[in-house]
Formats: C-alpha cells, structure tokens, sequence
C-alpha cells in the first residue's frame, strides 16, 4: 500500500501509518512496566526468539525486553547449546551475541545458516555486539547474520529490528 504524510512527521501518525502499511493491528499505546508506552501488534501466532547471550545480566535485561514486546524467549549460553536448542525446535529469530566462550557469534552464525541451508524456513540472525567499529556490519552479514545491534540494546532499537526482521 501507499500512505502520505505531511511535514513535520508527527511520530504518532508514522506509526500508526506504519502499523496500517504492515497490515498489522495496533491496539494502541498501553503503559508498560515502567510507565513507558508500549505498541502492541497483532501477531499472527507468538514469535519464538532463541537469545545466544553468556552473560546473565545481558540475558535477564534483554529477557525483559523481548517478554515486554510480546516475545516467547528461551536462552542459550553458548553456541553448542545454541545449536542443540535449534535442531529440536524452530525458532523465528535467534538473537546472537558476537562475543561468546568456545565458538564466537560470528561461527556459531555460520554452522546454523549451512544446518539450515536445505530448509524451507530459515531462523533469521541478529547480531548484538558491543564492538560497534567501521566493519562489523558487513563481518556480521559476512557470517549470514541479517544485520546488528548495538549494545546496551535499547527496547525501541529492538523493537525496530524484530520487526523488520520478522513481518
């Protein structure tokens, strides 16, 4: 579809044209937790993100964040576990920290694209680094990941991404 919006661009009216364009049913702003708003989306079945994140506290926030966009989240604190968590269920993204123990983000990427490579439904991969230099970008996608995020990973920044990533 086509839309029009007129200068300045009101945010409000962006989103909800954005939400329109998507066919996507927003329900409105609901106040979160801690008072922000929050958009819901109307999915059409409930997403299942795989996060591959070692360190606990970078699991319980992002966690929090994917379960306060509608998100079912399960976690993996390695690549080895990771792609034991992937052969026994399908997952609509997996969320990869770039800098794991043993096998890095970057070939734990690369193992799940070739395993999936003769399947229909492929897990798209998000990159969540804290190495934001000229070059990781086309590292991440070098590894067949979809793009990246830069952390601390902001709950809007997520938001964006995850939809992106999963309409």
């Amino acid at each position: 579809g086509t839309g029009l919006l007129s200068t300045p661009v009101i945010e409000e009216q962006l989103h909800r044209l954005v939400i329109e364009m998507l066919g996507l049913k927003s329900l409105g702003p609901e106040k979160a937790q801690g008072g922000e708003e929050k958009w819901q989306q109307d999915l059409s079945r409930e997403r299942n993100i795989l996060l591959v994140e070692d360190d606990r506290i970078n699991q319980l926030s992002t966690e929090k964040m994917l379960h306060q966009l509608g998100y079912q989240v399960d976690i993996a604190s390695n690549g080895d576990e990771a792609l034991l968590k992937l052969g026994r269920m399908d997952f609509d993204l997996v969320l990869m920290d770039c800098q794991l123990p043993g096998m890095s983000g970057f070939e734990t990427a690369l193992e799940i694209k070739r395993q999936q490579q003769d399947r229909i439904v492929k897990s798209p991969i998000l990159a969540l680094t804290a190495n934001v230099r000229q070059g990781e970008e086309a590292r991440c996608i070098a590894a067949g990941m979809a793009g990246y995020l830069a952390k601390p990973v902001q709950v809007d920044d997520l938001d964006v991404k995850l939809r992106q990533l999963l309409i």
